[in-house]
């Protein structure tokens, strides 16, 4: 069995990584993977270790999903980019004969295309909501939105969150499979841990509105009101405007020392090594991955109560909830309270993702969706 993948971008952030840990067990499983990205990144570095054969091509996929941003304004270039470069992307395709082509996201919006024309079944793979997560609109609306995504043999969404959003207006039920992602957890002997006196927090992803670096900046100055020898560790890459708010704000707030930005780690045992509680603030976070990473290290979190983080924190179980300042001061002093609940919520969190978001459980549930197609 053939399976061509295809990405809408080609950065190590968390829907490729999902990605990459499925093409791995696929690989492993027998089947022949391929992959079409549009630039060179260290993902490749991976594949060239598993033996995955892929295609860089500078496509532009992200067609008909557009920001109230004047760079978007160049979108019509790059669609004539792509009316220039299909019939290289079908050749490469073509080439390769898979039996089902894969769209990574659903900003990825060629594929369903390619695998019209060459008759092939095509699965797309929904991880983000676009609308409340990017502030990113499809360009015919909702109702359009959902009629495009039909085309698709299969749709496989990464939350019940993110299904129910885009399912509002049209039944796609009969096609669509919900899958949450699957880890490659560490093998670690959890432990109990000495309650931290000085709290280090992290927040894990890249610099952008969505993952709202500056609310959590706001809520941990006034944390430093009781404890204030805490530090905020920003993990994350990607430079731009919204970077320098954070910063400007940093120096403004005169929290220097408090606030370190780590940059892109690509090792994770060393983020959740260093951190004693993960901080998620995305507001529309369509599944969490970093949430279960940090859970499957025995790092607690506290999360917005929101998309699919509350699908993975189950409130003062395993992890804890919040809607608004006073909710998270009741987290964080529920959870630095002593030491005994603190231990508990990291031990209960930790079987919990280790039961439900397991490698072999996501990767088997995609290969029976691929092989009900074919």
């Amino acid at each position: 069995m053939k399976v061509q993948f295809i990405l809408n971008n080609s950065h190590p952030f968390g829907a490729n990584q999902s990605l990459l840990t499925l093409m791995e067990y696929l690989h492993d499983k027998g089947v022949e993977v391929f992959v079409l990205l549009p630039s060179k990144s260290i993902l490749i570095e991976e594949y060239d270790k598993l033996g995955i054969k892929y295609d860089i091509v500078p496509f532009f996929s992200t067609l008909f999903y557009l920001k109230l941003r004047v760079k978007y304004l160049v979108v019509p270039i790059f669609a004539i980019l792509d009316f220039v470069l299909f019939p290289l992307l079908l050749y490469k395709v073509r080439r390769n004969n898979p039996d089902i082509i894969y769209s990574n996201t659903s900003a990825e919006n060629l594929g369903v295309f390619i695998a019209r024309l060459l008759n092939k079944k095509h699965i797309w793979h929904v991880r983000e909501f676009m609308n409340l997560d990017f502030n990113a609109f499809f360009v015919f609306g909702k109702k359009c939105k959902a009629k495009f995504l039909n085309l698709s043999d299969q749709l496989v969404f990464v939350s019940e969150a993110v299904f129910k959003e885009i399912d509002i207006y049209n039944n796609l039920a009969r096609k669509s499979t919900v899958v949450y992602n699957g880890f490659n957890f560490p093998k670690l002997n959890i432990e109990e841990k000495e309650l931290p006196a000085n709290p280090i927090f992290g927040l894990v992803g890249m610099f952008d509105e969505a993952k709202n670096q500056l609310g959590a900046l706001d809520y941990f100055v006034k944390i430093l009101n009781k404890y204030p020898e805490a530090k905020l560790y920003f993990y994350g890459g990607k430079t731009g405007a919204y970077r320098k708010k954070v910063e400007k704000e940093v120096k403004k707030l005169k929290i220097k020392d408090k606030v370190i930005f780590k940059g892109f780690v690509r090792d994770k045992n060393e983020i959740y090594n260093e951190i004693d509680i993960l901080l998620m603030f995305s507001r529309a976070e369509g599944f969490g991955r970093v949430t279960v990473e940090a859970m499957g290290m025995g790092v607690p979190v506290i999360g917005y109560n929101n998309g699919g983080t509350k699908e993975i924190i189950n409130h003062k179980n395993n992890g804890y909830l919040f809607e608004d300042l006073p909710s998270f001061k009741i987290a964080i002093n529920e959870l630095l309270g002593s030491k005994g609940n603190f231990n508990q919520i990291r031990i209960r969190a930790f079987k919990h993702v280790k039961e439900k978001y397991s490698k072999k459980q996501y990767a088997e549930n995609i290969l029976g969706i691929v092989n009900r197609l074919v």
